[in-house]
């Protein structure tokens, strides 16, 4: 039963998340109840008769009745993956690079899909998937079983492709020991061939001492990287100017902790340049995703 927590990330209460959380504890509850209900108004016997003969006919309608309470079940559990709510806004808060466990229940892994599951209302794309994990990084036992439920992504239909999954166990009371993952505001839940920079922070670990700035720049926002893409970052008492290796990636270790800022290089154009700042404690990774985008010569 996918009975979650109502309390967002951010401290606040939300009242679509209850409202959705009604709806899906209700289908658990009703659905069995008018069957039931139903069933007994048609004279059915129960699922275990108190009578210890079973005959034929009562051993046909008891299975009959599993097979139908089964399926109501499995057909709830299939509406709680679809009705997945919907994405968080992260224009203020970004996306913090991968380098250590933020809360209680946070998983890392990457995986395989396997399957995609079906959607209502979008036959191209699905919330939910069955995926294979290839790698573990944290918040999963090694017990753990191999395959799990993704939810919250956009997979389309067919799809086999290999992802960064950034999430948490479910918080359902029964769910929560069930292999399934649910996203969090702001997570990474991307194709493997985006998260390049969160890979290297993953198997290199938080730095040891000082201020590691990391992130990466694309030439447009289909997701080629801008090799060679000047990046100017603000340091504690200057400003330090660097340039993006072939996968369009630019990182300094060993800085000092402060407030810093990253941006593009004054001189390139570009129709969108986005700059964000982060006050960075010692031990701590940050980063800015950058889009360079040449401007189009102006037509006269």
């Amino acid at each position: 039963m996918p009975w979650r927590r109502f309390r967002s990330f951010e401290g606040g209460v939300s009242l679509a998340p209850i409202i959705s959380e009604f709806i899906e504890i209700s289908l658990y509850f009703v659905v069995p109840g008018v069957f039931w209900l139903l069933t007994s108004r048609a004279g059915w016997p129960p699922v275990i008769p108190s009578s210890p003969i079973w005959g034929t006919r009562i051993r046909v309608r008891a299975l009959v009745g599993i097979l139908l309470f089964a399926t109501c079940m499995v057909a709830c559990l299939w509406l709680s993956l679809t009705l997945t709510r919907g994405d968080w806004d992260c224009s203020r808060g970004g996306f913090a690079v991968l380098s250590v466990p933020r809360f209680p229940g946070h998983v890392v892994f990457a995986a395989r899909v396997m399957f995609v599951g079906s959607s209502i209302g979008h036959p191209q794309f699905s919330r939910w998937c069955v995926a294979r994990m290839e790698r573990r990084f944290w918040g999963l036992p090694s017990w753990a079983p191999s395959f799990v439920v993704l939810r919250g992504g956009y997979f389309h239909s067919g799809e086999r492709g290999r992802y960064l999954v950034d999430g948490r166990r479910s918080q359902g009371l029964l769910t929560h020991f069930l292999p399934v993952i649910e996203p969090y505001p702001c997570c990474h839940m991307e194709p493997i061939g985006r998260a390049a920079v969160d890979l290297r922070v993953l198997q290199d670990g938080p730095p040891s001492s000082g201020v590691r700035i990391i992130g990466r720049v694309y030439a447009d926002t289909y997701g080629t990287p801008a090799s060679g893409a000047k990046v100017l970052i603000t340091v504690p008492g200057g400003s330090i100017s660097t340039t993006t290796d072939q996968q369009g990636i630019y990182d300094l270790v060993g800085l000092p902790a402060g407030r810093y800022s990253v941006r593009l290089e004054p001189g390139i154009a570009t129709m969108y340049s986005h700059e964000t700042e982060q006050d960075v404690k010692s031990g701590e990774v940050w980063g800015a995703t950058l889009f360079d985008r040449p401007a189009q010569p102006s037509s006269r």
